[in-house]
C-alpha cells in the first residue's frame, strides 16, 4: 500500500485523546482533525441516547 498522495487528493485525519475513550459517566475526550480540503471539514458528534446531535463545519 502506497502512502503517496495523488495530485489534488484530499486527505484527512481524526484523533481522539485519550484513545481509547473511556466509556463511563463523566468521561471527557478531545477530538481533533486535520484536512487538506480548502473548504474545510464537517464533524458530526452524537451522544448514545440519540437525543442530541451537534454538527460543526470548520475552515482550516
Amino acid at each position: 500500500m502506497s502512502k503517496r498522495k495523488s495530485p489534488g487528493e484530499i486527505t484527512g485525519r481524526i484523533v481522539a485523546t485519550p484513545n481509547p475513550i473511556p466509556f463511563r459517566e463523566g468521561s471527557k475526550a478531545t477530538i481533533s482533525w486535520q484536512t487538506t480540503d480548502p473548504v474545510g471539514a464537517e464533524v458530526r458528534v452524537s451522544i448514545p441516547t440519540g437525543v442530541d446531535s451537534t454538527r460543526k463545519r470548520f475552515r482550516i
